[in-house]
């Protein structure tokens, strides 16, 4: 349940306390007192839309808390099942926590490994139900929530999609899962040289197969063109992806490192019920050949 080491990172980042237009206090991240709940490092405190296939991870401050407690809904909205599972290294005085919410790495979760249920078991099928919740808190023969209560809604995905996360701004780990148009390119980088061709006065014409310009230094990238719709509501959220320092493309099951480039997504549209959505993905320079 808890983030491994092939899912963090090592890099520390300044994160300032004051962002224009979304102003907020560092305490609202921290454990509360007088029976308050704090909130988890996510920018997307909306429903979010989640299939089988889909991973999520969420992060908060880790002091005091050692259990999540996560409530799935049937079809018809009521509470059919509740699971409760140990935290690890909860106690620490100061840290941060990821663990994992999405269905792609909770369903027909079996314990060990790290995970120790206090209550029920993940269910193997997610058919059954419309949606789950998710909070933190302490667990001591009842569990006792701690934070803010996220909200998952179940959703069956897309054929064509898209899995990107993100150190958000507010030093968690961010996702999404985009459905749309995804267009794969290679784009290669090169110098060039010219060479000098042999001459004499009996044959001044030189040969046509010799080489007059080469490429050297090749090196390719690949790139992904991204063009799709989301929800309005999602719009704020992902302008977050755009600003991100450290973003990670699910490629095959791997956490590809990438950057966004020519991100452009419009934040409100009053007469449309979603917003299109156009930005590059690049991987990094592959050395091809050189001279």
């Amino acid at each position: 349940m808890t983030s491994t080491a092939a899912q963090t990172s090592t890099t520390g980042y300044a994160l300032s306390s004051d962002y224009w237009k979304y102003d907020y206090s560092l305490s609202l991240f921290q454990q509360p007192t007088g029976g308050g709940r704090f909130q988890f490092l996510t920018a997307q405190r909306n429903a979010r839309r989640v299939g089988d296939a889909d991973n999520i991870f969420l992060s908060y401050l880790i002091r005091g808390t050692d259990a999540a407690q996560f409530i799935f809904y049937n079809l018809a909205g009521s509470p059919a099942l509740t699971v409760i599972v140990d935290l690890v290294n909860s106690f620490l005085s100061y840290g941060m926590q990821t663990f994992s919410v999405g269905l792609a790495n909770i369903l027909g979760k079996t314990a060990g490994g790290g995970l120790v249920y206090h209550s029920g078991v993940f269910p193997t099928t997610s058919r059954v139900y419309s949606y789950y919740t998710v909070q933190v808190g302490t667990y001591a023969g009842l569990f006792s929530g701690n934070s803010e209560t996220m909200v998952f809604t179940i959703e069956q995905g897309c054929p064509d999609r898209l899995e990107l996360y993100w150190f958000g701004k507010y030093g968690g780990a961010e996702s999404y899962v985009f459905c749309g148009n995804f267009t794969d390119q290679v784009k290669t980088e090169s110098e060039n040289i010219d060479v000098a061709q042999t001459w004499n006065y009996a044959a001044p014409r030189a040969n046509s197969y010799d080489k007059r310009v080469l490429k050297t230094n090749i090196q390719s990238r690949k790139e992904i063109e991204v063009n799709t719709s989301i929800p309005q509501e999602d719009g704020e959220y992902i302008a977050t992806l755009f600003e991100s320092p450290e973003v990670y493309a699910n490629i095959d099951g791997q956490y590809v490192a990438v950057v966004i480039e020519n991100a452009t997504v419009p934040t409100l549209d009053n007469r449309k019920v979603e917003l299109e959505v156009k930005f590059t993905i690049l991987f990094g320079l592959k050395a091809v050949s050189g001279l």
